[in-house]
């Protein structure tokens, strides 16, 4: 099971999830902001993640995960933890 987040029109985020999952709101609209890369103060393309939603779309804090770059999108996978 995944979710498709749609960012600026062009970015795809597939989160892959637990099934029966995020019932509520399958889809996210986000935005890709600018913030200063901090050594020259230029602004650099910044996409924040955070909210319950994530716990249940099964990311908890600590969690690692895989950041795939793919043609008009981003793929991301959780890492499955080493204990």
């Amino acid at each position: 099971m995944h979710t498709v987040l749609t960012i600026a029109g062009a970015i795809v985020i597939f989160l892959f999830v637990k099934e029966n999952a995020m019932k509520e709101k399958k889809n996210r609209r986000l935005r890709v902001y600018g913030q200063s890369n901090g050594y020259n103060y230029q602004d650099v393309p910044t996409i924040v993640l955070k909210g319950k939603w994530l716990e249940v779309a099964g990311f908890d804090i600590g969690d690692s995960f895989m950041l795939e770059v793919v043609k008009d999108g981003l793929v991301l996978k959780k890492i499955a933890s080493e204990n």
